[in-house]
């Protein structure tokens, strides 16, 4: 018990504390009495550069749409923001590595949409770029499934990555593209990755797909 006076902690049946000699109530001082201080808030650099950069994409966006253009400068401006905020998530945070080649993976294949979109003509981004993205991730994530004990979470996003390989494809054939064969190959590469993921995650791996999506979803 404590001393509602002082504050001490009185170990025994005493029923005076020996620090200031004052009575002590043995019903309401079981616990010390704790004054509450506020927390401080501090400004992080997540919320600084957050701050900055809505603020650089709102006045590039306003600009690129007042003054006259023949493409949209601003999205890939506003891409590399994000994709600098991934950056320093990614680098700086505790998630395993499955979640930060996902998040890699998707702001890449962003950011190359949008730098295309400098030279609309030449769809080097669909046709090179966001494949290869695609088939180097897949691969990346199976040999981690491979490699680790948990390898769960890694099979799980290498689906994820994988069912975006025919991504490339589609958007080939509907703009009319004219090289095929790089999304053709990410489309070929990424069914041979699903098939695996899908044998090892149910079978071979001793079901553990089936327990990550368990624990994903709280089944």
């Amino acid at each position: 018990m404590y001393c509602k006076h002082c504050g001490v902690e009185v170990v025994g049946a005493a029923r005076v504390c020996p620090l200031c000699h004052r009575p002590l109530d043995e019903d309401n001082l079981n616990y010390p009495i704790i004054k509450k201080t506020g927390r401080k808030k501090s400004v992080t650099f997540s919320f600084v550069y957050i701050l900055i950069s809505l603020i650089a994409s709102v006045v590039c966006l306003t600009v690129n749409l007042v003054l006259p253009h023949q493409f949209l400068w601003a999205l890939p401006v506003v891409a590399l923001l994000v994709y600098g905020f991934i950056i320093f998530v990614t680098v700086f945070s505790k998630r395993n590595a499955g979640t930060k080649i996902f998040l890699q993976t998707a702001a890449l294949v962003a950011v190359a949409y949008s730098l295309e979109n400098l030279s609309p003509s030449v769809r080097w981004a669909a046709t090179y770029a966001v494949p290869f993205l695609i088939v180097f991730s897949g691969i990346l994530l199976m040999i981690l499934s491979l490699a680790t004990k948990r390898a769960g979470q890694y099979v799980l996003y290498l689906i994820i990555v994988v069912l975006l390989g025919s991504v490339p494809l589609i958007y080939n054939l509907v703009a009319g593209g004219e090289v095929l064969w790089p999304t053709i190959m990410c489309a070929v590469c990424s069914g041979a990755l699903l098939i695996f993921a899908l044998l090892y995650g149910f079978l071979a791996g001793n079901g553990v797909l089936k327990e990550e999506i368990k624990r994903k979803f709280h089944l």
